[in-house]
C-alpha cells in the first residue's frame, strides 16, 4: 500500500478499545441525552421512572430512545415569529400606557380609537393560546413540555388576563349597547368609572423588559445599540411626564367644585381637551428642567403634588440625563479608541520603515478585519461566555461551526447520528485561521496534520507536478466557501505531504480540524465511534492507494466527491456486519470522479487565465 492509517487506530486496538460491543453509534448521544433529561424533571416517581429507563439503556435491555420531541405546535422561545408577536403586544401595552391616563381629559371617541381598542382586545384574547404554545427558559434551558408551560402560565400571566379580559369584553359589549340605545349620562359616567380596572393592563409593562432585549438583539452594531438605548431613555422621560401631566389635571378637576385650581386661575375650564393636555404636559416638563411657565399650584393638594414631583425630578431626571450622557460618552470613546489604534498602526509602520507596498497591504487588511470583527463578533470577544458550562459551550461551538463542516458527508452523518460527538469535536478539535489576499494556507511538501473548511473568501489551489515540462504543469482550481473541503488525508493517514499550494485571493477564513485533538475526543468516546471512523478511514485509504499519483489532490470538490465519499461511510446501524466497497466499484467511482475533476479543473484554469488577462 502507498499510504498507512494514522497510528491512533493501531494504538486504540492494542489498548482494547475495539472490544466487542453492541452499542451502536447513535447510543453515544442517546445515553448522555437521557441523563441530561433527568435534570429537568421533577423528583419522586418521575425521577424513578427516568432512572429505570437509563438503567435499561446502560444494560442494553431495551433499545435506547431519543429524548422526547416536543409537539409540533410548541415553538422555541425567542424565534422570530414569537418576537414579532411580542413586539405587537409591546405596541398595545404602550398604547394602554398612553391612553388609560389620557381618559381623565375625556377625549372624543373616534373611529381610530374604537378600532385600536378592538384590535387590542382581540390580540390579548388570542395571546392566551399563543402563550400556551410557546416554550420558556429556566436556568438556561428551554422548557417545551405543554403541561409545564400551562402551569407556568397559571403562575404568571393568568392572573392578569383573568382580571382584565372579562372586564374588557364586558365594557366593549356595554359600549356597543350604549351607542345603540343612547343611554343616559349617569350610566356612561358609571362605565367610565369602572374602566379604571383597565389600569391592571399596565402590569404587562413587565413584559417590556425582555421584549426590548429581543429588539436589541436585532441590532448587530454596538453603535446602533447605543443609539437605541438613548431613544429608549428619551421615551421613558416623555412617558413619565405624560403620567404626571394626567395626574396634575386629575387633581384640578377633583377640586374644581371646592376651591380654586390652576384650571380656574388660568381660565382653562372651557378650553378644548387637547389644549388642556398640552398645558399640563408643558407644566410637567418644566418641573424636570430649569424652564418655567405661567401655571402654578393654587391649593394645598396641588402644592403638595408639585413638591413631590420636584423631589422626584431631582433623582429621576438626573438618572435619565446621566444615562444619555453616558451613552454619548460611550459613542465618543468608541470612536476615539478606533482612531487611536489606527494612528498607532501608522506610526509603527513608519518608524520601522516598512516598505510602502507592504504597509498599504497591512493597513487595508487591518481595516477590513477590524470591520469584520465588529460585524461578526468572535467568541473570544464576549467575556461572559466564559461562564458557560462545558456542555453549553460545546453546543454553542457546534451551532457556529457545524453548518460549515456539514459540506462533508461524514460530518453530516455524525451530526445526525451522534450530535454529542460533534459537539465535543467542535469544542476541542477546531481552530480558526484568517488569511489576507495573497497569503498561503500551505505550500507543496509541507506535512499536513489538519483538515480545512473554507468559511468565507476564496482560495486558488495550484497542483505541483514532478515533471516541470508537463503541459498541465501548474494546473489549478478555485476553492469555494462552504462547498469544498481541503486536505482530508491529513487527519486519516500517518503521513501526508501537501501536493500543491493554496493561496487566498481575497480576505478569507478557514476552520482547521486538528488530527491530534480529534483523536483525543475519540479516545473519550465509546468504542463504536473508533470502529466507525477506522472503517471509514480504511475505505478512504484503499481509494487513495488505487488512485494514480497524478490524479491526487489536496482539494475535494463537494459537488463531485460527495457521492464517492458517501460510499465510504459505514452503515452505523450494524457496524459489525459492514461490507467494504468492492475494488471494482471503487475504481469506477474513482474514474468517474477524476474524469469530472479534470474537466472542472481545466475549465477553472481557463477561467482564471481570463480573469488574470482582464
Amino acid at each position: 500500500a502507498h499510504f498507512k492509517l494514522h497510528p491512533f487506530f493501531n494504538e486504540a486496538q492494542r489498548a482494547g478499545l475495539r472490544r466487542e460491543d453492541s452499542v451502536r453509534l447513535e447510543h453515544v448521544t442517546n445515553l448522555a441525552m437521557a441523563g441530561l433529561s433527568v435534570r429537568d424533571r421533577e423528583d419522586g416517581e418521575k425521577q424513578d421512572q427516568d432512572s429505570t429507563k437509563i438503567s435499561r439503556l446502560m444494560t442494553d435491555e431495551a433499545a435506547p430512545d431519543h429524548p422526547k420531541k416536543p409537539p409540533w405546535w410548541v415553538s422555541l422561545p425567542g424565534n422570530r415569529r414569537n418576537v414579532f408577536w411580542d413586539v405587537v403586544g409591546a405596541i398595545f401595552v404602550l398604547y394602554d400606557c398612553f391612553m388609560i391616563p389620557l381618559h381623565v381629559f375625556n377625549p372624543p371617541v373616534t373611529t381610530m380609537i374604537v378600532t385600536t381598542e378592538w384590535l387590542g382586545l382581540l390580540y390579548w384574547t388570542a395571546n392566551i393560546p399563543v402563550t400556551l404554545t410557546l416554550g420558556y427558559v429556566v436556568d438556561g434551558q428551554a422548557i417545551m413540555d405543554p403541561y409545564r408551560i400551562f402551569i407556568h402560565y397559571l403562575k404568571t400571566w393568568f392572573i392578569v388576563d383573568a382580571t382584565v379580559l372579562p372586564f374588557d369584553w364586558t365594557f366593549a359589549i356595554m359600549d356597543m349597547a350604549a351607542e345603540e340605545s343612547s343611554g343616559d349620562g349617569e350610566v356612561v359616567k358609571l362605565l367610565r368609572a369602572f374602566r379604571l380596572v383597565r389600569t391592571a393592563r399596565l402590569i404587562r409593562l413587565l413584559k417590556l423588559k425582555w421584549i426590548l432585549e429581543a429588539i436589541d438583539d436585532i441590532f448587530e452594531s454596538e453603535m446602533a445599540g447605543i443609539w437605541v438605548k438613548i431613544v429608549k431613555m428619551v421615551l421613558l422621560l416623555l412617558a413619565i411626564n405624560h403620567i404626571i401631566a394626567c395626574v396634575w389635571y386629575l387633581l384640578a378637576i377633583g377640586h374644581e367644585d371646592i376651591q380654586r385650581t390652576w384650571l380656574s386661575q388660568e381660565d382653562l375650564d372651557r378650553a378644548d381637551w387637547d389644549y388642556k393636555y398640552a398645558c399640563a404636559f408643558h407644566w410637567s416638563i418644566t418641573q424636570f428642567t430649569p424652564a418655567s411657565m405661567e401655571i402654578a399650584p393654587q391649593n394645598m393638594s396641588e402644592r403638595t403634588f408639585t413638591i413631590a414631583v420636584v423631589v422626584f425630578a431631582l433623582v429621576g431626571f438626573s438618572y435619565v440625563v446621566g444615562s444619555i450622557t453616558g451613552s454619548l460618552g460611550q459613542l465618543r470613546s468608541m470612536s476615539e479608541h478606533t482612531v487611536k489604534e489606527f494612528w498607532k498602526l501608522r506610526m509603527f509602520l513608519k518608524r520601522h520603515r516598512v516598505p510602502p507596498p507592504l504597509a498599504l497591504r497591512i493597513k487595508r487588511f487591518v481595516e477590513f478585519e477590524f470591520q469584520r470583527q465588529q460585524k461578526m463578533m468572535p467568541l473570544e470577544t464576549v467575556g461572559v461566555l466564559k461562564l458557560l458550562s462545558e456542555q453549553m459551550m460545546s453546543e454553542l461551538q457546534a451551532a457556529i461551526n457545524i453548518p460549515h463542516m456539514s459540506v462533508h458527508p461524514l460530518f453530516q452523518q455524525l451530526r445526525d447520528k451522534s450530535s454529542l460527538v460533534m459537539h465535543r469535536i467542535c469544542n476541542t478539535a477546531l481552530g480558526h485561521k484568517q488569511l489576507a489576499p495573497g497569503d498561503l494556507l500551505f505550500m507543496p511538501g509541507e506535512q499536513a496534520s489538519c483538515m480545512y473548511f473554507l468559511t468565507t473568501g476564496r482560495l486558488w489551489y495550484r497542483r505541483s507536478l514532478p515533471d516541470e515540462n508537463d503541459e498541465v504543469e501548474g494546473k489549478g482550481e478555485w476553492v469555494e466557501a462552504d462547498e469544498d473541503w481541503i486536505t482530508e488525508p491529513g487527519i486519516w493517514l500517518a503521513e501526508w505531504e501537501h501536493l500543491g499550494s493554496a493561496t487566498a485571493t481575497r480576505p478569507s477564513s478557514v476552520i482547521k480540524l486538528r488530527s491530534e485533538h480529534l483523536y483525543e475526543v475519540v479516545r473519550q468516546c465509546p468504542p463504536a465511534l473508533c470502529k466507525f471512523l477506522k472503517e471509514y478511514a480504511t475505505r478512504f485509504l484503499r481509494w487513495l492507494d488505487e488512485t494514480e499519483f497524478e490524479d491526487l489532490s489536496d482539494i475535494f470538490q463537494g459537488d463531485l466527491n460527495s457521492d464517492l465519499i458517501m460510499g465510504f461511510i459505514p452503515n452505523s446501524d450494524n457496524t459489525d456486519n459492514m461490507a467494504l466497497v468492492s475494488e471494482e466499484s471503487a475504481k469506477a467511482a474513482g474514474e468517474k470522479n477524476f474524469l469530472g475533476s479534470q474537466f472542472r479543473r481545466m475549465s477553472r484554469v481557463f477561467g482564471s487565465k481570463g480573469e488574470e488577462e482582464g
